[in-house]
């Protein structure tokens, strides 16, 4: 089954529910909460969150316009720690890269690259790619089913907005709790626009 691309759908069979508060209620450690049916821009936030594939099959991916750049800038504080390339002194011997830290600054965009979402469950050789799979104390819903994650928030509306063609939803998408609503609302203005866009086109054509 294909997804139907939100940008592709009219207008009037997007329907989001009435806005509601999410209680964040984490099991068996998990601190992603399910994203309930409503949606979102505002800038263009990163949110890293979890997206479960509930179709068929066992391979499934797909690609959306837009990535998620990085710039690493040095720190001596900063999480993130890479070495630098190998190098080679005046006698040609190999001298280890130096270790270093960095803070690594995130931006989505959707006018440059493409990023590709791989949900298959099994590798070229068919064994399963137990890191890509839900875990087996997950809801009866997404256990055993394949995930991968997602940062571009433009990317993540989408999967919340895709449906297969008997109007089934084709994801599920999960992030941390402090994050639902942010999400939400990224959504719900971004199908505003759209939505404002479509109407403006319309009585210039009319």
């Amino acid at each position: 089954m294909s997804p139907l691309p939100a940008d592709d759908l009219p207008p009037e069979e997007i329907k989001l529910p009435k806005r509601q508060a999410v209680v964040a209620k984490p099991t068996n450690g998990v601190a992603e909460v399910s994203l309930p049916e409503e949606t979102l821009r505002a800038g263009m936030p990163i949110i890293r969150s979890r997206v479960v594939y509930l179709g068929p099959g066992d391979y499934h991916s797909i690609s959306f316009g837009g990535q998620v750049n990085e710039t690493y800038i040095e720190d001596k504080e900063g999480p993130v720690e890479r070495r630098d390339r190998d190098g080679h002194d005046a006698e040609g011997n190999v001298v280890q890269g130096k270790m270093r830290h960095y803070v690594v600054l995130k931006e989505a965009t959707d006018n440059t690259g493409t990023t590709q979402y791989d949900f298959s469950l099994r590798d070229s050789r068919g064994r399963f790619i137990d890191e890509r799979i839900m875990p087996r104390d997950a809801s009866q819903k997404l256990a055993g089913r394949p995930f991968t994650w997602c940062e571009h928030v433009g990317h993540l509306r989408r999967f919340v907005l895709a449906r297969d063609e008997r109007g089934e939803k084709l994801y599920e998408v999960m992030c941390k709790p402090e994050q639902v609503v942010l999400l939400q609302n990224h959504i719900r203005m971004s199908e505003r626009a759209r939505k404002a866009n479509t109407q403006l086109y319309s009585e210039i054509k009319g």
